[in-house]
């Protein structure tokens, strides 16, 4: 509900900490944020804004929580206390406009490591958005998933290359090539 992204260090339990604070880093521009991935061979973070058809981008390897800590403002909130990031002192990369897109990343998100496609789905015209996640990341496709499919969850197996896209307006579940053309493969009925 902040409109931020919430950071912390996995690698040790300080959410664990009576007096953890956490970190909210704010995006470039206000937006509400559904959704979020990592690549985690390129340390690239991938937050769609719904409201802007934009895709933000933050060099993960380029913070630690220590130095967030040195960049934040604390700020009492209604759950206490937050360590707060500007948009400015943030290491955002890239913003990626993403055309005839409303509403991109209400619904799901995911990226196949090892081609570096991100695939966000968009429930609102029934597509599936693609992203190359290269040095710069950039919009790369949009793939068409049919009147009335309402695409929601989506997943990827990088073994397989396949990308698992969850329909709910016509209740299957859509297969596509994880690399480009991005094609269809097959569509799975799911029986109530």
């Amino acid at each position: 509900d902040t409109g931020e992204l919430v950071v912390f260090n996995g690698y040790n339990d300080r959410l664990l900490d009576a007096d953890y604070i956490p970190t909210h880093i704010k995006p470039p521009q206000a937006c509400s944020l559904r959704s979020v991935v990592v690549n985690e061979n390129t340390g690239h973070v991938f937050v769609p804004c719904p409201t802007l058809n934009t895709v933000f981008v933050l060099e993960e390897n380029q913070f630690s929580t220590q130095s967030l800590e040195e960049l934040g403002v604390l700020e009492v909130r209604e759950e206490g206390l937050a360590l707060v990031v500007s948009a400015l002192d943030a290491p955002w990369i890239a913003e990626i406009s993403i055309p005839s897109v409303p509403d991109l990343g209400k619904e799901g998100i995911a990226v196949d490591p090892t081609t570096g496609y991100v695939f966000i789905t968009n429930a609102r015209n029934n597509t599936v958005v693609v992203l190359e996640d290269g040095s710069t990341p950039a919009y790369f496709a949009t793939v068409g998933l049919g009147s009335g499919a309402d695409p929601q969850g989506v997943d990827v197996n990088p073994n397989t290359g396949k990308v698992y896209v969850g329909n709910t307006g016509n209740n299957t579940v859509t297969v596509l090539d994880a690399t480009d053309p991005f094609s269809v493969i097959t569509i799975i009925p799911l029986t109530p």
